[in-house]
């Protein structure tokens, strides 16, 4: 399965399908504050075929710019 990084208290954002490379996207509004500017945004995920184990994927780090 691999490791959960994130804190267990961290916030479902979205789900669906990954393309043909294994790759999926999730856009999320940032609001126009910025109080923002510098935040660091964290997130993992979680990925499950059919008559596969499910697996976790590398933790990745985004910060909010202007």
């Amino acid at each position: 399965l691999g490791t959960w990084f994130l804190d267990i208290t961290a916030t479902y954002v979205g789900g669906g399908a990954l393309g043909s490379f294994g790759q999926a996207q999730i856009i999320i509004p940032i609001p126009n504050d910025p109080r923002l500017v510098g935040v660091e945004v964290w997130a993992q995920g979680a990925a499950m075929q059919p008559g596969m184990a499910p697996f976790l994927t590398n933790v990745d780090c985004k910060e909010i710019r202007s």
